[in-house]
């Protein structure tokens, strides 16, 4: 499923032309959750962006997505720097969110079409102050994505016991 730039933008708190969609337009992608993928036009746009309960309900709950995963293209074409907001499951923001940055990488890979192995880096929760870094791999032979890997380290901030 897509969005317009328009309903993406809102989702973000941004002006519609700060949606770039020349890769792609804001597309719902998944590899087992779903976030509508965004690209923003810069560094500014997506330090400004914001996730907003209302919008998102009107504009995520019909095409079924969990949140926005918004990203700038940083330094080269596979690094990224993004956030994830996600309102309507109670994440006012992500700092560090695989399943989006995976289901990022996997539609930008199929939609720039370049055959072989490409390294990625995602740079999120900057904003927050608590910067993560993700590192991607995808593998496209033949025109079909073969494989989409995301990894990276983790800081624990919490720890907890369930008793049933």
């Amino acid at each position: 499923a897509t969005v317009t730039a328009a309903e993406a933008a809102e989702c973000l708190a941004l002006s519609p032309d700060e949606v770039v969609v020349t890769t792609h337009a804001p597309t719902v992608a998944s590899v087992g959750l779903a976030f509508l993928i965004v690209e923003v036009a810069s560094r500014e746009a997506l330090a400004r962006s914001r996730g907003d309960l209302a919008v998102h309900q009107r504009v995520l709950k019909p095409v079924h997505a969990e949140g926005v995963y918004a990203y700038v293209r940083a330094k080269g074409q596979t690094d990224l720097d993004a956030r994830m907001f996600a309102p309507l499951d109670k994440v006012p923001e992500d700092p560090a969110t695989g399943s989006a940055t995976v289901a990022a990488l996997a539609l930008l890979a199929t939609c720039e079409g370049i055959a072989g192995e490409r390294h990625w880096r995602a740079v999120q929760g900057e904003t927050m102050g608590r910067i993560s870094r993700l590192y991607g791999r995808t593998v496209l032979e033949e025109g079909r994505l073969r494989s989409v890997h995301v990894g990276g380290g983790a800081v624990e901030v919490m720890r907890g016991t369930l008793s049933v």
